[in-house]
C-alpha cells in the first residue's frame, strides 16, 4: 500500500497521512503468536521508518495499536443466538469499534506517531522497555566506533513525538 500510494501524496502535495493498523503485539508479544507478533512489530517498525523518511514533509505516519476492538459490528439484538445447548454468552468487554475509530482519527488530526487504545497494556510495555534497558551492556564503547554508530545510536522521531504528546490536548471525544 504505501509503495503504491506514497509517490501520488508526494505528487499532489496537498498533504496525507499514511496508518497502519498493527496490534498491541506489535509493542507486547503476544503469548503463542510468533508469526502474528513479527508482522505487527515490523509494521509498526514501518511506520516509525517511514515518520523518519518524511521528516519535513506534510505526509505523516501513525501507528495504530489497538487491543481487543470488538470486529462483529452489528448489534447484539442482530446476532444470531447461541445454538441449544451452548454455554450463555459472556458481555463483550473489547473496545467498540466506534471508539477505536474516534482514537484513530484523534490520532490522525495529531499527527501521532503512536495510537494506543487500551491504557491496561501500559505495564506491559513498561517491561518490555525495562527488559530493553536492563540488556545493554554496562560498559564504555571504544571511542571510534561509538562516534561511527551516532547516526543510529539516536533517532530524531522519538524526542520529537515525545515533546509532541506532552502538549495538552482535548480528548478523542472531544
Amino acid at each position: 500500500g504505501v509503495a503504491a500510494c506514497l509517490p501520488h501524496f508526494k505528487a499532489h502535495g496537498e498533504g496525507a497521512h499514511i496508518v497502519t493498523t498493527a496490534s498491541m503485539s506489535g509493542v507486547v508479544p503476544g503469548v503463542l503468536a510468533g508469526v502474528y507478533t513479527a508482522t505487527k512489530i515490523a509494521a509498526v517498525g514501518m511506520m516509525e521508518a517511514l515518520r523518519v523518511e518524511l521528516e519535513g514533509t506534510n505526509i505523516g505516519t501513525s501507528a495504530f495499536c489497538p487491543g481487543g476492538v470488538m470486529t462483529d459490528n452489528r448489534p447484539e439484538s442482530e446476532r444470531a443466538p447461541p445454538p441449544p445447548g451452548a454455554p450463555p454468552r459472556r458481555p463483550n468487554i473489547m473496545m467498540e469499534p466506534l471508539e477505536a475509530g474516534e482514537r484513530v482519527l484523534n490520532g490522525v488530526r495529531n499527527n501521532d506517531l503512536f495510537i494506543f487504545s487500551h491504557p491496561e497494556f501500559k505495564d506491559g510495555m513498561q517491561e518490555r522497555f525495562d527488559a530493553f534497558m536492563a540488556s545493554v551492556p554496562d560498559e564504555i564503547p571504544p571511542p571510534a566506533r561509538a562516534k561511527a554508530e551516532q547516526i543510529l545510536a539516536h533517532c530524531p522521531i522519538y524526542p520529537l513525538e515525545t515533546a509532541h504528546r506532552r502538549i495538552k490536548r482535548r480528548s478523542y471525544r472531544s
